[in-house]
């Protein structure tokens, strides 16, 4: 039986998975910075001016992620059909691995890298997770 994903509902789940999840990071934020996290970047030119990782960074990273994804699970489903979503959680986990180095390049307090690192698992388990849940195979 070939079947395709329903990029409708991916998309919806992308979208619910990565909101949910940014309401998590934000609660990480906020409890990292309770225990002392100060989310300052080594090098505020290079963030672009930022002294401080704003609290609702985590939710606009969460959304971006979501949207890239449902654009991605679009473009897979027009041109790999059935492996679209093998395909996806292969290059879901190729960027979640290159993502645990960026906070080691970009912070230098522990507390902070420690936080942002432990943020990438609800924001991939979300998106990731929420495409999964949402999918339904169309015949």
């Amino acid at each position: 039986m070939n079947t395709t994903l329903d990029v409708k509902a991916a998309a919806k789940g992308a979208a619910l998975g990565g909101f949910v999840a940014g309401v998590v990071c934000v609660g990480i934020y906020f409890l990292a910075a309770a225990i002392g996290a100060d989310f300052r970047p080594r090098d505020p030119a290079a963030m672009g001016g930022m002294e401080v990782l704003p609290f609702f960074q985590p939710m606009v990273n969460c959304l971006i992620a979501a949207v890239v994804s449902i654009v991605l699970v679009a473009i897979l489903a027009k041109l790999a059909g059935t492996r679209a979503w093998s395909i996806y959680v292969g290059i879901a986990v190729a960027v979640f691995l290159v993502e645990l180095y960026l906070p080691f390049w970009a912070f230098a307090d522990m507390k902070t890298i420690a936080a942002l690192e432990l943020m990438h698992v609800p924001a991939t388990l979300g998106v990731v997770g929420g495409i999964y849940t949402a999918r339904r195979p169309i015949r």
